[in-house]
């Protein structure tokens, strides 16, 4: 939990960058309302994180859904 509390905190200086490897780590901009709203649950509930897992599932998904064959 203190990676991910870590990550945050280092993507919060520069959220242009963020969106970027955001992008960049899906392989396109598909999924960046996925992962932005992963994000957004994360900040809100940064003590429990399980609230976020159907939002990560569904970043997953569109990740795995996007990628070139």
């Amino acid at each position: 939990m203190d990676a991910i509390k870590s990550y945050r905190d280092s993507k919060k200086d520069d959220p242009v960058a963020a969106e970027a490897e955001v992008a960049n780590s899906s392989g396109s901009i598909a999924c960046v309302t996925q992962a932005k709203a992963f994000q957004d649950c994360l900040d809100e509930y940064e003590t429990d994180i399980s609230k976020c897992q159907s939002l990560m599932d569904m970043w997953c998904n569109c990740k795995k859904s996007s990628k070139p064959l």
